[in-house]
């Protein structure tokens, strides 16, 4: 069987495009829906399902696109560090032009794919929830939860989980020891399971105190047991 390898022609063409159709004053996208979830909590399988219906824009996990406004949410590859990349991002952190350009760029998707309801999807965004709802004011959230023990076996069993990518362990200790009742914790994390109990609890800790400001119609809560 034939390897398919991507588009890349169609890819850079659409970034380009895109780029292109930002720098204009054109209306952003409107009442976009944020999946967020700690990694390994069933937003993959959450927002693959969502997608299936025809009004539904899906953009599972696109750093590209928020890298290319924000170089500072990149917190997984090599040039992290160079950008100053940050695990969180509060409202402080949202720029006018960044954002304006972030919003049109999200729309633009919508016109591509001729489905007007954004669907996005990126865990790490548990931790950006002020940031987002800063840019975009009339977006709505779809939290899904998971047993911490579950996740953090799951996380376990992904191979190179955190050793792969440090940068982005050290921002967790980092925002761990922001907080009395987690600064001890991250010494104790001998082993990937250990860190993804911590991470789990950091993730959602922030996702549920971040839920607790908005209004009951901003967002909807599910367990993955229930999906």
């Amino acid at each position: 069987m034939k390897k398919k390898w991507p588009d890349y022609v169609g890819i850079i063409t659409k970034m380009l495009i895109g780029n292109v159709y930002s720098g204009f004053p054109f209306k952003g996208i409107s009442n976009p829906i944020f999946i967020i979830g700690c990694g390994r909590s069933g937003t993959t399988i959450l927002g693959t399902a969502l997608s299936k219906h025809k009004k539904v824009t899906y953009l599972n996990e696109p750093r590209l696109l928020w890298r290319s406004c924000y170089p500072e949410t990149d917190i997984w590859s090599k040039k992290a560090a160079a950008r100053n990349a940050k695990l969180v991002l509060t409202a402080s952190d949202a720029k006018i032009r960044k954002s304006k350009k972030l919003s049109r760029l999200f729309r633009f998707e919508t016109i591509i794919t001729r489905k007007p309801v954004l669907i996005e999807k990126l865990p790490i965004n548990n931790f950006r929830l002020q940031f987002i709802s800063t840019i975009f004011p009339d977006a709505r959230f779809i939290h899904i939860y998971r047993n911490g023990l579950e996740v953090a076996r799951s996380i376990e069993m992904s191979n190179g989980w955190y050793s792969k990518n440090p940068y982005r362990w050290n921002q967790l200790v980092q925002f761990a020891s922001l907080s009395g009742d987690t600064s001890v914790l991250p010494e104790l994390c001998t082993s990937d399971k250990y860190k993804g109990l911590l991470e789990w609890r950091l993730s959602t800790e922030t996702a549920v105190n971040f839920l607790k400001t908005l209004s009951k119609e901003s967002f909807y809560e599910i367990s993955y047991d229930s999906l």
